[in-house]
């Protein structure tokens, strides 16, 4: 073999040593991606030595200090005054009266007048000032609001009463939904002369209904 030849060959396999020797992409990325998975190990040794730090020092804090941050509400009192009502519109397997809170209030003659004085304040002060400014949508629903509840207690209210003052109880309130009729007609007509004459007469009414009712 000549000397040029054995010179080449040399050259050729240091050339291949080197070639093989250069790192490759591969091997780059996959570097990369230790890299990457360390610091993310790292990470979360430190949100998970954070947390532990946390419980110790929860653990350790003082009992004093630990119960001045509860507070005890007694509910009891909230629900004798219908607040599970919510829960009892949403149960398909109760009844619809007492879905709906009707025989809650059946149940508490007192809450039954309250709600009846509270809805015919309403009627001689804030629907008198609708119509009396010809607001006539906010009249509507401040009218029918008022009265569903106004004719449902007064039924229950009038079957505490005797027989006969159950019947004077009736037709005054069969009176007072006349006049009822007569001033939603004429708030739906948005004629004002019609509307301020309903409007004293179911007050009239009212004032009667209620002086019943006690």
């Amino acid at each position: 073999m000549s000397t040029t030849t054995m010179q080449t060959q040399r050259m050729s396999l240091a050339g291949q040593a080197l070639q093989t020797a250069r790192p490759t992409a591969s091997a780059r990325v996959s570097r990369s991606a230790v890299v990457a998975r360390a610091a993310e190990d790292a990470s979360s040794r430190r949100a998970i030595l954070g947390g532990v730090m946390a419980a110790v020092v929860a653990v350790s804090a003082p009992r004093e200090a630990l119960a001045e941050g509860l507070e005890i509400i007694d509910g009891r009192k909230l629900r004798e005054k219908g607040f599970d009502i919510i829960y009892e519109a949403r149960d398909l397997d109760l009844p619809q009266a007492t879905r709906d809170g009707i025989n809650q209030f059946r149940g508490s003659l007192e809450d039954t007048k309250q709600r009846f004085t509270q809805a015919s304040q309403r009627i001689n002060g804030d629907l008198g000032d609708l119509v009396q400014k010809k607001y006539w949508t906010k009249a509507r629903e401040e009218l029918r609001g008022q009265v569903g509840n106004i004719r449902f207690d007064v039924n229950t209210i009038a079957q505490s009463f005797d027989k006969e003052k159950r019947k004077i109880a009736f037709e005054s309130r069969d009176k007072f939904n006349s006049a009822v009729d007569k001033l939603d007609f004429a708030i739906r007509k948005k004629i004002p002369e019609e509307a301020d004459a309903a409007y004293a007469e179911a007050k009239s009414a009212l004032q009667d209904l209620t002086g019943i009712l006690g």
